[in-house]
């Protein structure tokens, strides 16, 4: 138990901070180094328990550029999304999930990072990308990959991008939770994990923050494809092998 709290609260302590930082990227970077100390059953409620806390705190940093008109296809999108995902969660294997969202993620972010931008203009196309970010977020704990290679093709400004991820991860992280609770997946152990990794989980994400307003918007964007290219690529091998 000494030797996973040690690990466990370094890797939540990262991922919180690079949550801070860019508005995404806990659960992406957390999902497939704690799966090597957790099964996947107590990870991913874990995940979206902290998720809940580490969104809100960023929402709440930069409420004032959200602009909910331009997302709420998103969120409606999203909600549909979520009972599907956590019946994957129970009932597919868990590798095979974080396979097929690790393949995605590496795909599409090479795409974006050979120049390929395709602006959507009919607002009811962002309806299956918010049903395939419900999904993932309930299933694996990952809603970020399919809006946040939607937000960052559009070159949307790093506040913008920040406070609109924020509050779309925070309902979704709401209504999950509901839905984990309602089929009785949060048990006495999640929740006494959650207490152990809070402190580390509170100091990374307190830096995240902080550093947030100290980087400039070109030096943003190269941290949100490298992370998600880096990540990907470490959860392909880490399930592969």
């Amino acid at each position: 138990m000494n030797l996973e709290l040690v690990l466990g609260s370094f890797i939540l302590f990262g991922a919180a901070m690079l949550q801070g930082l860019s508005g995404f990227g806990f659960s992406l970077l957390a999902l497939p180094f704690l799966t090597l100390l957790l099964p996947p059953i107590i990870v991913v409620p874990l995940l979206v328990i902290f998720s809940l806390l580490v969104n809100s705190v960023n929402f709440i940093s930069v409420m004032r550029f959200l602009d909910i008109k331009r997302i709420w296809f998103l969120l409606v999108g999203g909600l549909t999304g979520i009972p599907l995902g956590a019946y994957f969660l129970k009932h597919i294997d868990q590798k095979f999930l974080t396979l097929g969202i690790s393949a995605a993620v590496i795909f599409f972010c090479l795409i974006l990072i050979i120049g390929y931008r395709k602006k959507i203009g009919n607002p009811l196309a962002l309806f299956p990308v918010g049903i395939i970010s419900g999904i993932f977020c309930a299933g694996i704990s990952l809603s970020g990959p399919p809006v946040i290679i939607f937000l960052a093709s559009r070159k949307v400004t790093k506040n913008y991008f920040r406070a609109n991820l924020a509050f779309y991860f925070l309902i979704l992280n709401i209504v999950t939770v509901f839905v984990y609770l309602n089929n009785r997946m949060v048990s006495p152990e999640i929740i006494t994990r959650c207490l152990m990794y809070l402190p580390a989980l509170v100091l990374g994400l307190i830096l995240g923050n902080i550093f947030a307003w100290k980087i400039s918007e070109i030096l943003f964007r190269k941290i949100i494809l490298s992370i998600l290219l880096i990540t990907g690529l470490t959860s392909l091998l880490i399930n592969i092998l």
